[in-house]
C-alpha cells in the first residue's frame, strides 16, 4: 500500500508571521501572543486527488494523509524556532507532530510519497522548506510537487531544490493514477508528458500536457475525512463576512473548474484551462446534502475560480445551485469574488430569498479606462452601480475587490477610481483595496518581464501585501501610500453606510438610520479585531456607538483612538485627514435601540 502524505504549505511568510506588517491582520493566542492571521481554507487539491486515487485505484491500494501547516500555525501559541524560516517548525512538524484526524506520528506513518501542493507565490520559500526538510526527515520518499506555481516555473524549483523528484503539470488526479499503476515508476515519470523531472526542466511549456478529467462527476466527492474540521472553524477569512457566523461548522466547496475570462492579472487558466468544466446539479445536490446531513455543515464556502460560468446556461446552472442551498437551509460565502456583469436582478433575488446575505463583488477598478485597456476585463461602470444597487435594496452586504498599482495604471487612474467609488453610484458596504500582483504565468507578468520590470524567471515568491514592480507612471512607494490612503478614505471617512446614517438623521428618519450605523459597525470592528490600535476603526466605531446611545462602548472605542493617537503612524495619517477629530463624540438619535 502507497502511504501518500499531501502537504498545504504556510499562505503567509515567517516575518509576516512573526511581525505582522501594518497592513495585515493580526490573531491572538491564548497564551497572549500576536502572529500574523493565517487563513486556513481546506486543501481541496489534495482531498480531491485521494478520493479520485481511493475510486480508481481501490482503499486498500492508497493511504491518504493531508498535513495542512496553516493549521499547525493556528494552534501555535508560542514561537520557539528560527525566526528565518519555517523550516525548524516544519521538521518539529514532521518529527513530533500528530494527523489531527488519526492521532498518528506522521514519524509513524512514514509516507513513500509526500506532494506539497502550492496556489500562489508568498509560499514560495516555505514550499522550498518542506520538500527539503522532507527529504531530511524521510530520505526514501518520492517528492513531488504541484499546484499554480510549480506548473509554471518548474525550471526555477528544479534549479533552487536539488531534492524535489517531480512536478505535476496542471491538475493530477489521473497523473497520479497513472503512476501509482505503473510498473516503473521512475522510467513513466520520464515518459510521461504530464510530470515534469529533472531531466525534463529545461524543456518549453509546450513539451507537456494536460490531462484533465473532462467530467468532474468522475470524481468522487471531495475526501473530508482527511481534515479535522473543527480546524477550520475559525478561519480568519470568514471574518471578512460580518453576515456570517465564522464558528459556524464550514466547508470548502467546488462545483466547477477553469475560467474562459482573459483578466491580465489571473493565471489560473495555466492550470485549470479555460474552458469551463462542472460537476452536473444532481451531483452537487448530492454532495451539499451530505456535507449537512453526514458531516454536519452549517455554511459552505465555495471556492470556484469562476462560480458563474459562461453565458446564459452559466447564469442558470449558478441559479439552480443557489436555490438548491436555500432549499438545504445552508448558507453560502462565495470567497472567491462573482462575476458582475452575471448578477442580474432575478439571480440576486433568489440568492437573498435563499439566505444569501453578503458578496463580494470583483469590481477590480473603478476607472473604466483600467478596466478595458489595462486589465481587459468584460464589465462597465453601470453593471456596477446596478449590482451596488440592487444588493443594498435587497439587504445584501456587499464587499468589493479593488485592485491598484496595475502596469501602466496612472495616479489619474486611482483618483478616477477613488471618485467612483466613494460616490453616490457604488454604495457598496466595504471595499478590500489591494495591491495588484503580477503573478507569474499573468499577462501582467509576462508584460512586466518585457519591459523589464522584473527578471526573466523572476517573481515565484511575490507578496501580495506589498508593491513587486516600480513603473515611471506609479513609483512603489507611491503606489503603498495611495493603497492605505483609498482604503482609510473609502471604508471609514467616507463609509458610505455611515454617511447615509447622517442621512437619514437630516431627514429625521431616525428609524432608517439605525440599522445603517449597525451595518457600519460590521466593517470597523472587523478592523480593531484585526488590529487592535486602529485609530480609525475605533474612531468611527465610536461616533456609530454615540449614535446608537451605547456610550460605554462609545466610550472604550474613543479612548482607544486617543491611546492610537500617539503613534506617529497615525499621526502619519491623521495629517492627511484634517477632518478627523479624535475624541468627538456625537448625540444620541431619538430612537430606542434594541
Amino acid at each position: 500500500m502507497d502511504r501518500i502524505l499531501f502537504i498545504a504549505p504556510p499562505h503567509i511568510k515567517v516575518g509576516d508571521f512573526l511581525t505582522p506588517r501594518y497592513n495585515m491582520r493580526t490573531a491572538v493566542r491564548e497564551s497572549g501572543a500576536r502572529f500574523g492571521a493565517v487563513l486556513t481554507d481546506m486543501p481541496l487539491g489534495p482531498l480531491s486527488i485521494s478520493s479520485y486515487l481511493k475510486g480508481q485505484l481501490g482503499r486498500d491500494k492508497v493511504d491518504v494523509r493531508v498535513l495542512d501547516l496553516n493549521v499547525s500555525l493556528n494552534l501555535v501559541q508560542k514561537w520557539e524556532w528560527n525566526t528565518q524560516s519555517f523550516a525548524d517548525f516544519i521538521r518539529h512538524e514532521f518529527l513530533t507532530g500528530r494527523d489531527r484526524v488519526t492521532g498518528q506520528l506522521w514519524s509513524e506513518f512514514n509516507p513513500n510519497i509526500i506532494g506539497a501542493s502550492m496556489l500562489f507565490s508568498p509560499s514560495y520559500e516555505n514550499f522550498l522548506d518542506i520538500i527539503r526538510v522532507a527529504r531530511q526527515v524521510f530520505p526514501n520518499a518520492t517528492l513531488m510537487g504541484g499546484g499554480g506555481v510549480p506548473t509554471i516555473v518548474y525550471g526555477k524549483i528544479f534549479n533552487e531544490s536539488p531534492e524535489i523528484d517531480a512536478i505535476g503539470f496542471g491538475e493530477s488526479e489521473k497523473p497520479f493514477v497513472e503512476l501509482l499503476r505503473a510498473e516503473n515508476r521512475d522510467l513513466y515519470l520520464e515518459a510521461s508528458p504530464y510530470w515534469i523531472t529533472r531531466a525534463k526542466k529545461d524543456l518549453p511549456r509546450n513539451m507537456f500536457a494536460y490531462n484533465y478529467v473532462y467530467d468532474l462527476d468522475e470524481i468522487p466527492g471531495f475526501d473530508y475525512s482527511l481534515v479535522h474540521s473543527p480546524d477550520y472553524m475559525l478561519n480568519p477569512a470568514l471574518a471578512n463576512y460580518g453576515n456570517v457566523d465564522s464558528k459556524q461548522a464550514n466547508f470548502h466547496y467546488m462545483t466547477s473548474r477553469g475560467c474562459p475570462y482573459h483578466c491580465n492579472f489571473c493565471a489560473s487558466h495555466l492550470v485549470n484551462g479555460r474552458e469551463m468544466r462542472n460537476h452536473s446539479l444532481e451531483r452537487v445536490r448530492q454532495d451539499l446534502t451530505r456535507l449537512r446531513d453526514e458531516l454536519g455543515a452549517k455554511t459552505i464556502v465555495m471556492q470556484d475560480d469562476n462560480f458563474m460560468g459562461s453565458g446564459d446556461a452559466g447564469r442558470e446552472r449558478a441559479l439552480q445551485i443557489v436555490k438548491i442551498l436555500g432549499e438545504l437551509k445552508l448558507t453560502v460565502v462565495f470567497q472567491n469574488s462573482l462575476t458582475l456583469f452575471a448578477l442580474k436582478r432575478p439571480f440576486l433575488e433568489a440568492m437573498r430569498e435563499a439566505g444569501v446575505t453578503q458578496l463580494v463583488l470583483a469590481v477590480e477598478s473603478g476607472s473604466a479606462r483600467v478596466l478595458r485597456e489595462i486589465m481587459h476585463k468584460p464589465l462597465k461602470l453601470e453593471y456596477v452601480e446596478q449590482v451596488a444597487k440592487d444588493c443594498r435594496e435587497l439587504g445584501i452586504f456587499t464587499e468589493c475587490n479593488i485592485l491598484i498599482g496595475n502596469l501602466h495604471e496612472t495616479e489619474k487612474d486611482i483618483a478616477d477610481c477613488r471618485d467612483f467609488i466613494t460616490s453616490e453610484k457604488c454604495p457598496a458596504d466595504w471595499y478590500k483595496i489591494l495591491i495588484a500582483t503580477p503573478l507569474v504565468g499573468s499577462e501582467f507578468y509576462e508584460d512586466a518581464v518585457a519591459e523589464a520590470l522584473i527578471e526573466e524567471g523572476g517573481g515565484a515568491n511575490f507578496d501580495f501585501k506589498q508593491v513587486n514592480i516600480s513603473t515611471t507612471e506609479l513609483p512603489a512607494e507611491r503606489v503603498k501610500h495611495l493603497q492605505y490612503s483609498l482604503n482609510l478614505e473609502v471604508n471609514f471617512v467616507k463609509n458610505h453606510n455611515l454617511r447615509l446614517g447622517e442621512e437619514a438623521i437630516a431627514q429625521g428618519n431616525y428609524e432608517a438610520a439605525v440599522p445603517l450605523y449597525r451595518q457600519a459597525l460590521l466593517g470597523f470592528q472587523n478592523a480593531v479585531d484585526g488590529k487592535p490600535d486602529h485609530l480609525f476603526g475605533h474612531h468611527f466605531a465610536a461616533l456609530c456607538y454615540d449614535r446608537l446611545g451605547e456610550i460605554g462602548k462609545a466610550e472604550h472605542h474613543r479612548q482607544q483612538a486617543i491611546l492610537a493617537s500617539q503613534d506617529p503612524f497615525w499621526q502619519k495619517w491623521l495629517g492627511e485627514f484634517p477632518q478627523i477629530q479624535v475624541g468627538q463624540t456625537l448625540n444620541a438619535i431619538a430612537v430606542t435601540v434594541h
